[in-house]
């Protein structure tokens, strides 16, 4: 593992402890539980410590933040897709026998020039 992402994987540790710290402070964090599955809980309801997350009635398609993540990832999916395979950028810098420059910045492309 590089350096970079032994320095990216620390601080991500760090942000995590420090929210979940921020959280508990908030008494926004008083039920967390990293494998609870829809099963676990059902089976558990008797127990209303172990199935304190289960709601019958709740229908996540009723729920506009739903919508609007999925709306967000299949818009995001075939932005990925166009420019990957359908309209690769770097297949834009050659034109015919010219290779155009390959950077993004107006000191490549200058200032009154937009191709």
């Amino acid at each position: 593992m590089s350096i970079h992402s032994t320095v990216t994987i620390i601080f991500m540790a760090i942000g995590g402890i420090t929210a979940l710290f921020i959280m508990s402070k908030l008494k926004l964090a008083s039920y967390f539980k990293h494998q609870e599955t829809l099963s676990y809980v059902k089976s558990n309801t008797n127990d209303p410590v172990e199935s304190i997350t289960y709601d019958s009635k709740y229908r996540y398609y009723k729920n506009i933040i739903w919508w609007l993540f999925l709306i967000y990832i299949i818009y995001f999916a075939f932005a990925n897709v166009w420019g990957g395979i359908i309209n690769p950028s770097f297949l834009q810098y050659s034109n015919g026998e010219k290779i155009l420059p390959f950077g993004k910045s107006i000191a490549d492309k200058g200032i009154s020039t937009f191709y």
